[in-house]
């Protein structure tokens, strides 16, 4: 770089503009996070959601068949049914309150414990319209949870369809999140939306 050339001061708008002038895109993927701390917030959520869904069934007594059999309660295939079938409104409700908090707050308990926040991919506070595609595209197996509690007499065949097409949109989501690995560390959900997560310290706050 030119040693003449004047850099506007560190973090303002104009200091941005003129490292991506120089640098191109490559400047911005560095404000981005990686991966891994991506992947710790991730198994944060996840210990909360089963923690409180097992929580809230234990006080409704949907395990007292465990308490009394023990484990080997399992063992009944009907027991299993049914409570999966129990804890499915459950977990449903948890998951659509942790959308809610990404959506409204643009972020998760897990990345706001490890400091991240869901931002535009030009570094910019997200949209809520960007928030809201991001969350659908996430989370949109949760389609295949409604649709059982919503017809009670589905068919053993169409059971096998939704529990197929569940499998499928989670080896999607997979696929998407391996796309995290790669230079511009965006999921594909993410590139759909036109989001990044970063360290919360560095989105640009609009004024």
């Amino acid at each position: 770089m030119n040693e003449n050339l004047q850099v506007p001061e560190q973090g303002s708008p104009e200091y941005d503009q003129f490292m991506r002038q120089h640098f191109g895109d490559n400047y911005e993927y560095g404000f981005r996070a990686q991966i891994g701390i991506r992947f710790v917030a991730f198994i944060i959520d996840a210990i909360l959601i089963l923690v409180i869904s097992t929580l809230i069934a234990y006080l409704l007594g949907y395990y007292n068949d465990i308490i009394s059999k023990g484990f080997s309660a399992f063992m009944d295939p009907q027991f299993s049914k049914e409570l999966g079938k129990n804890m499915a409104p459950i977990s449903l409700l948890i998951s659509l309150i942790y959308i809610a908090i990404e959506v409204s707050m643009a972020t998760s308990i897990g990345k706001m414990i490890m400091g991240l926040q869901i931002g535009s991919a030009n570094r910019e506070e997200a949209e809520i319209s960007q928030l809201i595609i991001r969350a659908s595209l996430k989370s949109g197996s949760m389609i295949f949870v409604i649709i059982p509690l919503i017809i009670s007499n589905l068919s053993a065949s169409s059971e096998m369809i939704i529990n197929l097409l569940n499998s499928g949109y989670g080896f999607l989501y997979i696929i998407s999140c391996l796309f995290a690995f790669g230079m511009k560390r965006q999921t594909l959900h993410d590139m759909i939306a036109k989001t990044a997560v970063y360290k919360k310290s560095n989105i640009l706050i609009n004024e």
